[in-house]
């Protein structure tokens, strides 16, 4: 049997990291609302895709939306369990897009 969760929270990029390392992406940090201040902000690599499969990036102050799915099979060990994140992004707001050479 396959047990199903999800949630939705929205947030907003705190600041953008870049790397110190050439070969290693920037990352996006986020804060989420509504949850208390010691797992509120979150790190993602900043290489996501649109709707349209195009490669994107966050910028700061961008307001997200997060949804979190999640699906535990019996058969499995806990460690094993796995989580699905989809990170909408509100269409009034800037996404920059990756130039293409």
């Amino acid at each position: 049997m396959t047990q199903k969760s999800s949630v939705t929270v929205s947030g907003t990029v705190d600041k953008i990291i870049t790397s110190l390392s050439s070969g290693e992406p920037e990352k996006a940090q986020l804060l989420i609302d509504g949850v208390d201040h010691s797992s509120q902000q979150i790190r993602i690599v900043n290489t996501l895709r649109d709707e349209k499969n195009d490669e994107v990036q966050l910028k700061a102050d961008t307001e997200v939306r997060l949804a979190i799915r999640s699906q535990i099979n019996d058969n499995q060990a806990k460690e094993q369990d796995q989580c699905a994140i989809r990170i909408d992004f509100k269409s009034r707001l800037p996404v920059a897009k990756e130039d293409s050479e």
